[in-house]
């Protein structure tokens, strides 16, 4: 199970250091042609231009995230899938680890 909140940034860098390491080539030739002032404000454009296409439901299903939940409600949901997972799975799991059809594997 895979939920997210809606103020959530999912990804491998931040917003920032994405724009600088996406567009560093851009940026830098713009900073030795037009100077800083140029540079700060591409560096805006982009930031804008990527904040503008940031967008809970389609960052969640990129990121293979089932549901967008509210943070006050968390630890509930949570909760109930600690249940389920103790009262459903965890009996088959034990099962087919008895009967040999699953073999945990250290690593």
């Amino acid at each position: 199970m895979r939920v997210g909140w809606p103020s959530g940034e999912w990804g491998s860098l931040p917003l920032e250091g994405g724009v600088e390491a996406g567009h560093s080539n851009e940026l830098r030739d713009i900073e030795r042609k037009e100077g800083l002032e140029a540079r700060k404000a591409r560096h805006t454009e982009l930031d804008t231009e990527y904040r503008r296409l940031m967008n809970p439901i389609r960052t969640a299903n990129a990121f293979g995230v089932s549901e967008i939940v509210d943070p006050a409600k968390t630890r509930r949901l949570l909760c109930r899938w600690t249940g389920h997972m103790y009262e459903h799975l965890l009996p088959e799991r034990v099962a087919e680890r008895i009967s040999g059809r699953l073999t945990p594997v250290f690593a």
